[in-house]
């Protein structure tokens, strides 16, 4: 947690890669193309209660079909530039810093003219970081979702204050469902954790 308003979190994998092009020489059988495996590593922020909302409507009554989602990210600019914190902008500035530090020169590779850099899968970060305009930019071109929807059950429409679904008196829902604000950090197995003791 930042003094920003924004969580950073950092994730790796190893994932393989190959070329898709066949070789070119001898090739009597298919070629399959040699497999490289790379460590690529995530840096990435999550924005505290967004002020944005989306919206989530029935395609069909039909339960196989899925349902129509828009995000709307950054629909509020107060997500961009709040009274707390630029919380995107500075989130990812304080990225910025991070990647800077001596500590990560040992992830950095040669470049073709000059100096070192990290390799980047999508977009990098802008040089100049204290630019408002790029930093908004940026913050609208790689923002997504971590898929940790919640809000779709609202006490007192779909469910009663016991969880339970209006109506359905031997069932409880105890999920995301019923959260109106998504819990910050990695700490979202607690709620849930509360909730099933409570009333499972």
């Amino acid at each position: 947690m930042t003094e920003l308003g924004a969580y950073l979190e950092a994730v790796f994998n190893v994932i393989p890669l190959s070329s898709p092009t066949p070789h070119p020489f001898f090739t009597e059988t298919p070629y399959a193309p040699p497999v490289y495996y790379r460590t690529v590593a995530t840096i990435l922020e999550k924005i505290i209660g967004p002020a944005s909302t989306g919206s989530l409507r029935l395609a069909s009554t039909d339960v196989r079909m899925n349902p129509l989602v828009s995000f709307n990210h950054f629909n509020d600019r107060g997500d961009l530039l709040t009274l707390r914190a630029e919380r995107c902008m500075n989130g990812s500035r304080m990225i910025g810093e991070i990647l800077r530090t001596s500590s990560m020169v040992a992830f950095t590779f040669t470049q073709w003219f000059c100096g070192t850099d990290f390799m980047y899968v999508g977009p990098a970060l802008p040089e100049d970081q204290s630019s408002d305009v790029l930093m908004e930019e940026f913050c609208r071109q790689t923002v997504s979702t971590i898929w940790h929807y919640h809000g779709g059950c609202v006490v007192g429409k779909v469910v009663d204050g016991d969880i339970r679904p209006v109506g359905i008196e031997p069932l409880w829902v105890v999920d995301g469902s019923i959260f109106t604000v998504s819990p910050p950090g990695l700490i979202r197995k607690l709620p849930f954790s509360c909730l099933g003791s409570m009333w499972v």
